[in-house]
C-alpha cells in the first residue's frame, strides 16, 4: 500500500513539473526577443531545468574509454621502436583529452537530479 502511494505522487509530482515545464518553455518561446523580458532574472527553461544530466555523463565516461583504448591500441600497434617522443606525445594527448571528458561524465553523474527540479 505505501509502494502504490510513492508511486501515485511520484507520478503527480513528475505530471506536475512536466506542466510548469511546458508553461516556461511556451512563455520563454513567446517573450525570447523581447529586449527587457528576461532581464529580471528569468532564464530559458532550457538552462534552468536541464533534465537528465545522467545520460549525457555516462555517454561522455563510455565513448572516453573507448576513444582512449581504441587510439592507444592503434598508436601501439604501429610502434616500429624508432623514435619513441612522437608516439609518446600523441598517447598522452589522447589519454589527457580523454581523462577530461572522463571527469565531465563523472561530475554529471553524481549530480543530484532534484537540484534540477523546482516546483514553483
Amino acid at each position: 500500500m505505501i509502494n502504490k502511494d510513492k508511486n501515485i505522487k511520484s507520478k503527480l509530482s513528475t505530471r506536475i513539473y512536466e506542466d510548469k515545464y511546458f508553461e516556461k518553455l511556451n512563455e520563454w518561446q513567446e517573450h525570447q526577443y523581447d529586449l527587457g523580458h528576461y532581464t529580471g532574472g528569468n532564464i530559458s527553461p532550457i538552462i534552468s531545468d536541464p533534465g537528465r544530466p545522467s545520460v549525457l555523463g555516462w555517454f561522455f565516461v563510455i565513448s572516453s574509454l573507448i576513444f582512449s583504448v581504441l587510439i592507444l591500441v592503434v598508436i601501439f600497434m604501429h610502434f616500429d621502436g624508432e623514435s619513441i617522443l612522437p608516439i609518446l606525445t600523441v598517447a598522452l594527448v589522447v589519454v589527457g583529452l580523454s581523462t577530461i571528458q572522463f571527469i565531465a561524465g563523472v561530475r554529471l553523474n553524481g549530480r543530484n537530479p532534484s537540484k534540477y527540479v523546482s516546483f514553483e
